[in-house]
Formats: structure tokens, C-alpha cells, sequence
């Protein structure tokens, strides 16, 4: 009964991946990946915006939002890993202007520019109003 059992799951298997019938060409197909879509095609989501006064809301230890390049990071998670400590992050948190991103350019230059964009969650642009 095993063997029964075991050969009617091999043949469903093995004939429900058969070649199938292409409508348009009549031709038989066998399934595969899906076809990538060329690059040029996608288009990137419009970055979502953030005003100063949203971004004022994520002042403390607990939601710290950071600007750098104009771009909006959340880098709550990442306070209490950040070997200077938490505390030399903080004083910026929810701030619009260019005060974290001339304190962390003279501390780290830009070669630690990497580890913000992998540790802090992009959350939009800061908006120019």
C-alpha cells in the first residue's frame, strides 16, 4: 500500500511539472522563473516627505529621528549600539537642520557614512519649506 501511495505522489509530481501550452503560440512550454523586468523600467516610489515639525516629534533616546544629506533617518534601534554612547547622538534628535551631519562629518568624516545608512531606518526627505 506504501509503494502505491508513494508512486501516485511521484506521478502527480513529476506530471504536474509537464510542459504546458503556451496561448499565444500553441507551442509547449516548460515553466520557469518568471522574466525579469529590464532596470530601466522600474520606477523608485516618490520619497515620502517629512516637515520639520514631524520630524521635532522624534526628539529623544526613545524615537530619535536624525537628518544627514537632507535624507531622514530613525536611529532608535541603533542608540545602544553606537560606541560613542547614546548620549553623543541624542543632542541632535529631531533637529532640521545641518547640526548632526557637521558633528558626525568632524568625528567620522564620511567613512562611517555606511553604518548610518545600514543601521537607521530611511524614513523619507526632510522638506523644504
Amino acid at each position: 500500500m506504501k509503494n502505491i501511495i508513494a508512486a501516485l505522489v511521484f506521478a502527480l509530481l513529476l506530471f504536474g511539472c509537464a510542459a504546458q501550452t503556451a496561448p499565444e503560440t500553441g507551442e509547449e512550454t516548460v515553466p520557469g522563473p518568471a522574466e525579469e523586468v529590464p532596470e530601466e523600467t522600474i520606477e523608485a516610489p516618490e520619497p515620502v516627505e517629512i516637515s520639520a515639525e514631524e520630524l521635532s516629534l522624534h526628539s529623544t533616546v526613545f524615537d530619535c529621528w536624525l537628518v544627514y544629506g537632507g535624507d531622514v533617518y530613525d536611529v532608535t534601534f541603533y542608540l545602544g549600539n553606537h560606541p560613542g554612547g547614546a548620549e553623543t547622538i541624542t543632542p541632535y534628535c529631531g533637529l532640521a537642520d545641518d547640526s548632526f551631519a557637521n558633528a558626525f562629518e568632524g568625528q567620522h568624516g564620511t567613512f562611517k557614512v555606511s553604518v548610518l545608512e545600514e543601521e537607521g531606518i530611511l524614513k523619507g526627505v526632510l522638506a523644504h519649506e
